[in-house]
């Protein structure tokens, strides 16, 4: 099945944690969520990758936008094949310490690996804030994190 799947109950973080408070997170320079992708074979017509958000924050994690470096076989980035991906449901989120797991289709042929670099997170406000508006961070490491997907 191609598309997302349910959140999971939230499961304790690092430090045995169920979540980090989001301020918290973000001054010590980590992401909000963590990223992984793996290529999911025998989707003809189109390349078919497997995506896990998993949400360290206090927060809900309404939509991810990442972008994907594209890996040849032997683990070097494909020039001029990186594209951005949007992750998650704003109807859907992903609660505080939840992982989502879905899927995205590619352009990309002969791509057995990807790397995701987190652009921007929307995130749900503070529980018990009531009604606020959704909070949007951008991330200040991006530049450095897509080098460090791009292997240099």
């Amino acid at each position: 099945r191609v598309g997302p799947t349910p959140a999971v109950a939230p499961a304790p973080g690092p430090g045995g944690r169920e979540s980090e408070p989001f301020e918290a997170l973000v001054a010590s320079g980590r992401s909000p969520v963590v990223l992984s992708a793996s290529a999911v074979e025998g989707f003809p017509p189109l390349p078919t990758y497997r995506a896990t958000v998993r949400n360290l924050s206090d927060r809900s994690v309404l939509r991810v936008i990442a972008t994907v470096v594209y890996l040849d076989a032997s683990g070097a980035p494909i020039p001029g094949e990186e594209r951005d991906v949007a992750l998650g449901n704003p109807r859907s989120p992903v609660p505080p310490a939840g992982t989502l797991e879905t899927s995205f289709l590619s352009r990309v042929d002969r791509a057995p690996a990807v790397r995701l670099v987190v652009r921007t997170l929307e995130l749900g406000p503070k529980e018990g804030a009531g009604s606020a508006a959704p909070v949007e961070w951008t991330n200040p490491r991006r530049e450095e994190e897509l080098a460090t997907a791009r292997g240099r």
